[in-house]
């Protein structure tokens, strides 16, 4: 299992809306992932949105309800 991960910041303007639930054009393209690599130490206020994608390599389906564990 490898999980993608992507964060949503708010200090980020103009992202497009993001549906509910979101897909995968989402999570690839309009999360707006953004790494400052030039600045560390700043935080941004607000509260972060964190998109988890988990590929399972699984010959068994699970459900995405189901949660695992």
């Amino acid at each position: 299992m490898s999980p993608d991960i992507n964060v949503r910041r708010p200090s980020l303007s103009g992202l497009p809306p993001i549906g509910s639930p979101p897909d995968f054009y989402d999570f690839t393209y309009n999360v707006g992932d953004y790494v400052d690599t030039n600045n560390v130490e700043s935080v941004d206020p607000g509260a972060n949105r964190v998109f988890v994608q988990v590929h399972t390599r699984s010959l068994t389906a699970v459900n995405g309800s189901d949660g695992g564990g």
